[in-house]
């Protein structure tokens, strides 16, 4: 059965296909700075027909997981990935506060994706995230509280991951 898609949402996952593309290609320092709140904020936008928003699915998934993301707001965790990979470490410390911020509204599926987006940059960046932590914990210690159980999951996992790479205990720190 064919899904029918609206020209916004066809028009919408082209231009984010095509900011990912250029950001894994180019040098994108200027760039950045002008479409990282444009793609932040296409996580506002609706799923999309036939698409859920993860708050249902993840209700029934024990384990709350990421990839119950409906298909645009992963193209959007993917885009933001490839935008602060092309970045360097003072880019890195103003996109993951933006994103961070953006993790503080209502939907589950907004705060979902901004864990998985920062969850992907501190896997790309290593050691290199710690740096990033200290500004990253009052976050995660509200989304950690978030009445959302999906959300609290994803960000026990993020936090888990951020012990193992850093070998410190952050839970302490929420």
């Amino acid at each position: 059965v064919a899904r029918k898609v609206s020209v916004s949402s066809a028009v919408l996952s082209l231009a984010l296909a095509v900011i990912t593309k250029f950001a894994r290609i180019s040098n994108f320092a200027e760039e950045f700075e002008e479409l990282l709140p444009v793609v932040l904020h296409t996580l506002s936008f609706p799923a999309g027909p036939g698409s859920g928003d993860g708050e249902a699915e993840a209700e029934d998934e024990a384990e709350g997981s990421l990839e119950k993301l409906d298909p645009l707001a992963k193209q959007v965790v993917e885009c933001l990935v490839a935008m602060a990979v092309a970045g360097n470490d003072t880019a890195w410390k103003k996109f993951n506060n933006q994103v961070l911020m953006a993790s503080r509204v209502d939907s589950a599926r907004t705060k979902l994706a901004c864990i998985d987006t920062c969850a992907r940059l501190a896997n790309h960046l290593k050691e290199d995230y710690m740096v990033l932590i200290p500004e990253t914990v009052p976050f995660i210690a509200e989304l950690i509280e978030d009445g959302d159980q999906a959300v609290q999951i994803a960000c026990k996992r993020f936090v888990k991951k951020l012990e193992e790479t850093s070998g410190e205990d952050i839970s302490s720190y929420l």
